[in-house]
């Protein structure tokens, strides 16, 4: 009787173990995705008369799919009233907005941002492509390390944003801004360290406590909170880093 060798043995016992991961990480993740060379068709425009499910939107009727499926307006119109606490207003872009979006795993939004105006900081579960398009605005992210990446762009520069680093954005002129962001999936959620701590429904107490504990580092490092607030130099780099924090910082002391 002829045994196999151990190097076959061996060759076999890793190609079953190749064969086992990929059955496992299918039957995890059924969404994801091989190369292939047959595509099932050339796009789905979401129907929107039917429920969103799982799988997204179902895909409208090819027949009655015109060329207006494909282009959206949606960029080139104001966010909307830009009046507001943080003087900014933002439109998403997503398949609701832009149906021809469906499946194509991108989706996109305008901030406009007047003088002043600044959008505090936040996170996505992806990534991030910041266009700045009108006027200049200084843009940055902190990462893992608590290192500071930030720089002004100006009109037709571009930053990469990467996924879930807390990140910001404000304007330095005298003149309103616009942004365009990009981003690669149908749905970039998004975080504002504002709203999760005071619109969510953590206990005040809890966030007092909390908020509290940072405030005894801040005025160690500075003579008064209040001087941080208002000091003319840092009132809008206090904004960028969540000036409504800070005054609600400076409420709880």
């Amino acid at each position: 009787m002829c045994w196999p060798s151990i190097t076959t043995y061996n060759q076999s016992i890793k190609l079953q173990n190749v064969v086992s991961t990929c059955f496992l990480l299918c039957f995890i993740y059924p969404d994801i995705s091989f190369p292939t060379n047959s595509i099932a068709s050339d796009f789905c425009i979401a129907d929107l008369s039917q429920p969103d499910g799982p799988a997204g939107y179902p895909c409208k009727d090819p027949s009655k799919v015109t060329v207006d499926d494909f282009v959206s307006s949606g960029l080139a119109v104001p966010s909307g009233n830009t009046t507001n606490f943080y003087n900014s207003a933002i439109r998403d872009i997503n398949i609701e907005q832009f149906p021809g979006l469906n499946g194509m795993g991108i989706s996109m939004l305008r901030a406009d941002l007047d003088v002043s105006g600044v959008t505090p900081f936040h996170t996505h579960r992806v990534a991030e492509v910041l266009l700045g398009f009108e006027g200049s605005v200084v843009a940055g992210f902190v990462d893992s390390n608590n290192t500071a990446y930030y720089k002004t762009l100006n009109k037709g520069e571009v930053m990469i944003i990467p996924p879930t680093m807390l990140h910001f954005f404000y304007n330095v002129d005298s003149t309103p801004a616009v942004t365009y962001s990009f981003y690669p999936s149908d749905e970039h959620g998004v975080q504002i360290i504002d709203f999760a701590l005071f619109q969510s429904n953590l206990p005040s107490k809890c966030s007092t406590r909390s908020l509290h504990l940072i405030m005894q580092k801040y005025r160690s490092s500075r003579s008064s909170l209040e001087a941080l607030i208002y000091d003319d130099y840092d009132i809008i780099e206090c904004r960028a880093i969540t000036y409504f924090t800070l005054f609600c910082w400076y409420q709880h002391s």
